[in-house]
């Protein structure tokens, strides 16, 4: 799926310079109307960012959009990636990317020219489409695909450790950590006189997730 997404990738890079290369041809020091009033395609150069942000930043601009480039690659070759959503989302955010970033590199200022009139939108082009399309999908995931995530995961586990059954090793239990995702625990290494209250850890998020421990005298209590 991965080199699927690759290839679409580059292709959408390749659509964004044959429009870029037609707006110059077709388009400079003119103003087509699409829809009057409303939207237009007018020819125009931007030395900054998507939306016209960060102008006259290019060597700034050069430098982060490779760092990002670079990262986004190997994560998804890494399979660090697991989400085929988070996947595309990112690889269209590098497609927009590197279309302007191809420009950017060759002349410094980067080709723009749909305007949305009515409302008096920065002058934009394909590449900012896929970058932002991407980011909203991105943005789409925090907000609901890590919950389902989690769940993926506690059902990866608790099949996992069912198909375990009788071969689940004897100094071993199997636990439920407060998001649901059950582990298997090594419980030969704690004393016998040991008793763990409770471990925290703190996301980014502030979200906690708590594993109430184990206490032992002789033998693991069967409930966590």
């Amino acid at each position: 799926m991965k080199y699927i997404a690759f290839a679409t990738a580059f292709v959408l890079v390749i659509i964004d310079r044959i429009t870029k290369y037609f707006a110059f041809e077709h388009l400079f020091e003119k103003q087509v109307p699409v829809i009057d009033n409303v939207l237009y395609l007018v020819y125009t150069t931007n030395d900054g960012a998507a939306f016209s942000s960060f102008r006259g930043q290019r060597e700034f601009l050069i430098l982060i959009t490779s760092i990002l480039l670079i990262g986004i690659v190997i994560a998804i070759l890494a399979n660090v990636i697991k989400s085929r959503f988070l996947v595309w989302s990112l690889l269209l955010i590098a497609a927009g990317g590197a279309g302007n970033l191809i420009d950017r590199i060759r002349t410094g200022e980067v080709p723009d020219f749909i305007y949305f009139k009515l409302i008096n939108f920065p002058i934009f082009n394909f590449a900012d489409i896929c970058a932002v399309c991407g980011a909203l999908m991105l943005v789409l995931y925090v907000i609901f695909g890590e919950g389902k995530a989690k769940k993926e995961r506690a059902a990866l586990s608790a099949e996992y450790i069912g198909s375990l059954g009788a071969d689940m090793p004897a100094d071993t239990e199997a636990a439920t950590l407060d998001d649901g995702t059950e582990v298997i625990l090594d419980v030969a290494d704690i004393p016998a006189d040991t008793e763990v209250a409770e471990a925290t850890e703190a996301t980014d998020n502030d979200a906690t997730a708590e594993l109430h421990a184990i206490h032992r005298a002789d033998m693991v209590n069967d409930e966590l």
